[in-house]
């Protein structure tokens, strides 16, 4: 028994440290960390120089979390997937949320999507480009998958291009 219990916490420890590697980023002086409290309490955390300076709550189930620099002010941007019905909407779908920092310390809205072209099945933030992009899987009405890239544009998205493969 007290070996099973050993090799029980060196399991944990292993899974926890894997999992948090997945949901903190660090980007120059910025560290921001996703902590999955519930599945319908998750708390985004900024921390500046490893001191911690804001932190939101979302009442939401959380699928992704990413940044980058979308804006292309040098400051990163937070991206996060939620699931969630909307006010005209009440069927509950993949949906795109995205934060600035403001002043560098304040976790702020920039966008809170209700919906990209297609329904949404996934995304992620392609740094490769400055500014940064957002890459997405969407599913058209006849189920076919589509790949498509978005820039922040004034207030949202504008769509720069897509394929029905994936880049």
């Amino acid at each position: 028994m007290k070996h099973f219990c050993f090799l029980l916490l060196i399991f944990t420890l292993a899974c926890t440290s894997e999992r948090e590697k997945d949901n903190e980023f660090v980007s120059g002086p910025y560290r921001m960390r996703w902590d999955h409290k519930t599945d319908s309490l998750n708390i985004i955390k900024l921390f500046v120089e490893d001191v911690q300076v804001d932190s939101l709550v979302l009442p939401y189930p959380v699928y992704r979390f990413d940044y980058g620099d979308l804006t292309g002010d040098s400051v990163p941007e937070i991206v996060v997937g939620v699931i969630k019905s909307t006010k005209y909407w009440k069927v509950e779908a993949k949906r795109l949320f995205i934060y600035h920092l403001y002043h560098g310390r304040y976790i702020r809205p920039l966008w809170l999507g209700s919906r990209v072209g297609n329904p949404l099945e996934d995304f992620s933030v392609c740094r490769d480009s400055f500014p940064a992009v957002i890459c997405t899987k969407e599913r058209k009405r006849d189920s076919t998958l589509i790949y498509s890239k978005y820039k922040i544009q004034g207030f949202g998205l504008k769509y720069i291009g897509g394929t029905e493969t994936e880049n």
